[in-house]
């Protein structure tokens, strides 16, 4: 089994509500005039001052902590520096990397710690003011692996499992691009995303293009601009940024239109906004493709239309069908139950036209008289019914009693012809007195 990748790092801006600020020495900072070093711009646009004392705090689940900001700090005669600040975690102080240095620069490690035991902190930050603006622009922290955010940032670096490069990239402190039509490709989930970029000194500094694809979409190119006369590398630098998307999955593919007469293209890190996936999870890669898209793919929203379409009709399809096996199974049932009613009842069986237990005497001469007396067992003609169990099985002919008399012979009376053939038993005669 592989190991697996590290949590990517969540971003956290100075106006998220999760900051909780002290109830005075706030205030909200001209970008305009935070516009420092070679460091980069600051993130989102945004930053929060404080030019007296004030302080913020922040819970966090996680294993290490950044606080990043613009340092601007001047020094008296007496060697004091304002602002100053402090930085605990937990209540245990943290590092404070060159609180004094003299350089304006925008994205400075306010303070820093890159292992805390994984758990729930508590970050709290005081500053000292007299005058001296403080500023601070945000948090970077390292989530638990596991952890799931429904809006957040993350920090997806150059080496990152979700990014696939193609053949030719070399590691120049961040992964640089040389050769026209080199490309790397980022899958992500969420709502956009932004590549960070470096743009070398030791590189020529003339301006070529790149373009980029998204979701399969016709490519768009946006520019490299090379140094344009300056002497320093500069550092995180927005090279490009996609619209809003739909939140979903989607991919993302930059490709370098330049060469080795011209400033590389730069691969610092991804900022993804708006994920609901896992912070380490990785969406499955995606390979290389032409840069020459072969044809716009539908769009994310198209497909989602398409899908509950689908899920609409199969719906009503499984109703449907429901609704008719469970009345053709009402219908089965009466059937049943109409056939085993039929079945089930007995029809008696007349042998002849008299009924049992009743017999007429014809004396010799024919003259008839009435003689009755009551059944018995052995005059009874025994008749089984017919169910439907018993179709198939024989009728047993019924036994008729003749018994021979002084006066001659009794048998049934008309000629009625019997249903079933009778077995005849005859009886020895029986005499009267005269």
């Amino acid at each position: 089994m592989g190991t697996a990748p590290p949590p990517r790092k969540v971003v956290v801006d100075d106006t998220d509500s999760a900051i909780q600020y002290g109830a005075v020495g706030w205030f909200p900072a001209d970008p305009s005039g935070l516009q420092h070093g070679n460091f980069g711009p600051i993130y989102n646009g945004t930053t929060s001052g404080a030019s007296s004392n004030a302080n913020f705090t922040f819970h966090f689940t996680g294993s290490s902590i950044l606080v990043q900001g613009s340092i601007i700090v001047t020094t008296d005669a007496n060697n004091v520096t304002d602002p100053s600040w402090t930085c605990t975690v937990d209540g245990i102080a943290i590092p404070n990397p060159k609180p004094t240095f003299q350089f304006p620069e925008n994205n400075w490690p306010l303070c820093q710690q890159d292992t805390i035991t994984l758990g729930q902190h508590v970050l709290t930050v005081k500053v000292t003011s007299k005058g001296q603006p403080f500023y601070f622009d945000s948090l970077i922290y390292t989530p638990a692996p596991d952890a799931v955010f429904e809006s957040a940032v993350l920090l997806y670096p150059d080496g990152d499992p979700a990014l696939t490069y193609s053949p030719g990239w070399k590691k120049d402190g961040e992964q640089v691009a040389q050769t026209a039509n080199m490309q790397v490709t980022l899958n992500f989930y969420g709502t956009s995303a932004t590549l960070y970029s470096q743009i070398p000194s030791h590189y020529p500094p003339n301006a070529t293009t790149g373009r980029y694809i998204l979701d399969g979409e016709a490519p768009i190119t946006f520019p490299l601009n090379g140094l344009a006369g300056a002497t320093d590398t500069q550092f995180n630098i927005p090279t490009l940024t996609t619209p809003t998307l739909v939140a979903g999955a989607h991919n993302l593919t930059v490709i370098y239109d330049g060469d080795i007469n011209h400033t590389p293209l730069a691969v610092k890190q991804f900022l993804v906004t708006n994920t609901t996936t896992s912070s380490s999870s990785v969406p499955a890669s995606v390979p290389f493709t032409s840069p020459s898209p072969t044809g716009p793919a539908k769009s994310h929203s198209s497909l989602n239309k398409g899908v509950i379409a689908g899920a609409v009709v199969a719906a009503v399809l499984v109703v449907a069908l429901l609704v008719g096996i469970y009345f053709l199974r009402i219908r089965r049932r009466r059937r049943r139950d109409m056939d085993e009613m039929s079945t089930s009842t007995s029809y008696p069986v007349t042998i002849g036209a008299a009924p049992a237990g009743s017999y007429y005497a014809a004396s010799s001469s024919h003259s008839s008289s009435k003689h009755t007396r009551s059944a018995t067992s052995s005059d009874a003609l025994s008749v089984p019914q017919l169910t439907a169990h018993a179709k198939s099985r024989p009728v047993a002919p019924p036994t008729v009693v003749l018994q021979h008399e002084d006066s001659g012979v009794r048998r049934g009376g008309p000629s009625a012809e019997p249903l079933v053939t009778p077995i005849v038993v005859e009886l020895p005669p029986g005499y009267s007195l005269a």
